[in-house]
């Protein structure tokens, strides 16, 4: 679950409230799922520790600006499972157990393929060769020529 400070360095303004990270924990705890709780601005990750690139299906619970986007591009993508949407959403906790327990489970096993197919692209799309290296470099050669 991520909330708060995205891996970029950005800081969301959207954090969970005392009531909602209580729901969360307690959707937790009926899941009996093992689950990463946070992972906070000095929480060191390993190297491409990615959800999608680690084969993690994500629970989407969008909270404002882009998370609406992502809300609806990552279930189409098939990597994500809907559990609330809206900053002051107060999610149900056996509902959100079961979209936990299905992430893990059996249930989430084609989304977790998705995921880690989708990473493997994204970690060849940015390597030596790779259509985003090529873009990059192309950018680099024309803002270099930019006079």
């Amino acid at each position: 679950m991520c909330a708060g400070p995205h891996g970029s360095g950005e800081t969301s303004p959207h954090a969970l409230s005392p009531e909602q990270a209580a729901h969360v924990a307690e959707a937790l705890a009926l899941s009996s799922a093992p689950f990463v709780w946070a992972a906070g601005t000095l929480t060191v990750l390993p190297e491409g520790f990615e959800a999608v690139s680690a084969g993690v299906a994500m629970l989407a619970w969008p909270m404002g600006a882009d998370h609406f986007i992502n809300r609806v591009l990552l279930p189409e993508a098939g990597v994500a499972i809907d559990v609330a949407e809206g900053a002051d959403a107060v999610p149900d906790a056996a509902q959100m157990a079961k979209a936990i327990a299905a992430a893990v489970g059996d249930e989430g096993k084609p989304i977790r393929e998705r995921a880690m197919e989708l990473g493997c692209k994204a970690v060849a799309a940015v390597g030596e060769g790779g259509s985003s290296h090529r873009d990059l470099q192309e950018l680099v050669r024309i803002l270099a020529n930019v006079d």
